[in-house]
């Protein structure tokens, strides 16, 4: 009977490893399949359609909304996938999202805004939609990487970090937002950017700014512009749904002249003396009440002869 039981062990042992051999096989040859289908070339429409199918509502919701599209820059050798992460090491965005402008429904092709980008054959893509908490974690990660360059500018580099050599401390920031970029995509918190702009920037008296239709600029410094070799160069565009951030140095690090922190100092030192006439008025009234003590004890002995005893000896008394 042990002999019998062991051999049934080993027969569903054996059992087991010809189901699991069957079941990697099957998943390996589905892996297959779904990569031979993933290297057909399908309409941009397409795939945006077979993609949706995969999301939830919500994230349905925002790409019905509008159709974002990014293009990776400069390639993706030794990059991070994560796109929170790579702005928190300070290397910038992998992908430059755009808007469609209109969409083919026939062939399903989508068209980009005339003269934006340039698309190459065998460019990488991906779908985006517009979420209020990933721009909040997107903002924060974007200002994490830029405290790291400039720790490690001060540490490895020029000794004040910045993007050139020689650039001096941060002395001001404007913060140039577009028109959706307010307290609704934030989740109703107003000054969220500029908020953390002074929470990054400690040091710097004035943190202004005004919201715009568009921002013009580079996207930032991890591209080098104008090179023909890298699609998606850091060449200067016209942003939409973007929030530019415009960082002044000083070269001298003189102190920079703030009104907030001079109003606030006069407040001070206004305060201080204001607090010091009071206490020189009421160390003046204690001064003339003790005065006036003992003035007034002095008369009242200078009209009373002093206790003696009969003997004459003074009488001290405690």
């Amino acid at each position: 009977e042990q002999a019998e039981e062991e051999e049934r062990l080993d027969n569903d042992g054996e059992e087991g490893e010809e189901i699991d051999e069957e079941d990697r096989e099957a998943k390996r040859a589905r892996l297959l399949d779904e990569y031979a289908k993933a290297r057909i070339p399908k309409p941009p429409l397409a795939e945006a359609n077979f993609v949706m199918k995969t999301l939830s509502d919500d994230d349905q919701a925002f790409m019905r909304r509008a159709l974002l599209i990014g293009l990776e820059r400069g390639g993706s050798v030794g990059r991070s996938p994560s796109e929170l992460n790579r702005l928190a090491r300070g290397e910038g965005h992998r992908f430059t999202v755009r808007q469609v402008a209109s969409a083919g429904m026939k062939d399903g092709s989508v068209t980009f805004p005339l003269g934006s980008v340039d698309v190459r054959v065998g460019s990488r893509c991906r779908f985006f939609v517009r979420d209020g908490d990933f721009a909040r974690r997107e903002v924060e990660a974007l200002w994490t990487g830029f405290k790291r360059k400039e720790l490690e500018g001060s540490l490895f580099g020029n000794g004040s970090g910045g993007d050139e050599p020689g650039a001096g401390r941060p002395t001001g920031c404007i913060v140039l937002p577009t028109l959706d970029r307010g307290a609704k995509l934030f989740g109703g918190k107003a000054g969220f950017e500029s908020g953390l702009v002074s929470e990054y920037l400690p040091d710097v008296p004035s943190v202004s700014g005004f919201f715009s239709n568009g921002v013009v600029g580079n996207l930032d410094g991890t591209v080098s512009a104008g090179n023909a070799n890298l699609p998606g160069s850091n060449e200067n565009t016209l942003w939409g749904s973007s929030s530019q951030y415009v960082v002044f140095r000083s070269k001298s690090n003189r102190p920079v002249f703030s009104p907030r922190r001079a109003r606030e100092e006069a407040a001070g030192a206004a305060s201080a003396q204001v607090r010091d006439a009071a206490m020189d008025s009421k160390l003046a009234a204690e001064d003339a009440k003790r005065i006036q003590l003992t003035k007034s004890f002095g008369d009242t002995l200078a009209g009373e002869a002093a206790p003696r005893a009969p003997n004459g000896e003074l009488i001290v008394r405690r």
